[in-house]
């Protein structure tokens, strides 16, 4: 073989080389950004559905309160079970307990319906407070950097 087709033989193995990483890099790339479309889109949901209507519920009793809990009010005539704010956590727990972290997701059924009224429904509401707080502060965070 002379050095021409040598050199072009050498040209030809480097372009290929270069088009099979490339294609490489791409694969890798494309896989990445959907995992974290794939992420902000399960973020979002759980904030949307679940964390922030929670989170909620606890910042409007904590402006009526002046401590972080989850406590009801209602009008005479209403029972404690039938307010509005009784009704939404019931209904965001039976819709978006799925979205709830493993530690949340335990306790959350514990506080549905009747079994809040109970002494130990007190104890797991506080439990509740303190995993939804920090749930929603991480995934607002998670959130937003996702616009960097």
């Amino acid at each position: 073989m002379d050095d021409l087709s040598i050199a072009v033989i050498g040209g030809l193995v480097g372009v290929a080389g270069s088009f099979v990483l490339t294609y490489i890099r791409d694969i890798y790339l494309h896989k990445k950004r959907t995992r974290e479309q794939h992420r902000q889109v399960i973020v979002e949901s759980r904030l949307e559905k679940l964390y922030t209507p929670l989170y909620q519920l606890i910042k409007a009793a904590e402006f009526l309160t002046g401590k972080q809990a989850l406590t009801f009010s209602y009008s005479s005539g209403v029972k404690p079970e039938e307010s509005r704010e009784k009704v939404l956590l019931d209904s965001t727990i039976e819709n978006y307990l799925y979205l709830a972290d493993d530690d949340l997701m335990m306790i959350l059924p514990q506080i549905h319906g009747a079994g809040f009224y109970q002494e130990k429904g007190k104890d797991n509401a506080e439990q509740v407070v303190k995993l939804v707080v920090r749930g929603y502060e991480k995934l607002r965070k998670e959130y937003f950097a996702f616009g960097k």
